[in-house]
């Protein structure tokens, strides 16, 4: 991982999540969601996104309005989608924070947690999207 590398610091409910400032694309504001039936339950609906339709997925337990909420909208090459965030996220530098240990597993079923890191007596989870990506088009949840 590159040491100068930017990443936007996300408070969840229950968990911190860390982002690569490289993964972000816009963070929308004042955006509705449509609820989709029959989804898995990380899936709180979809939204309108510059012509496109996009997923939009908890962060983690807390789900906050789904008229009037803020989503941080990322990619991996062509593949995008929304995260819905309660807290405005905060820029950071990776170099100040302390890197604590690779975890490399998937949290809350479908997050693909790469490291760990402590900022500020936090932990942060360090989310890999090109993975969660995978995973979440993989034809084992479809």
């Amino acid at each position: 991982m590159d040491t100068l590398e930017n990443v936007l610091c996300l408070q969840g409910q229950q968990k911190n999540y860390l982002v690569k400032l490289s993964d972000m694309v816009e963070i929308c504001t004042h955006v509705s969601i449509s609820k989709i039936p029959c989804l898995p339950l990380y899936y709180l609906g979809i939204f309108h996104y510059k012509g496109n339709i996009l997923p939009v997925l908890q962060l983690d337990e807390n789900v906050f309005s789904l008229t009037d909420t803020t989503i941080l909208v990322v990619k991996n090459e062509d593949c995008y989608f929304g995260i819905q965030i309660g807290q405005e996220p905060v820029l950071e530098n990776i170099q100040n924070m302390t890197f604590t240990t690779n975890k490399q597993e998937f949290l809350s079923d479908i997050w693909y947690i790469q490291s760990l890191y402590q900022y500020e007596n936090k932990i942060y989870y360090f989310i890999d999207i090109e993975k969660t990506i995978q995973f979440l088009t993989s034809e084992e949840i479809i």
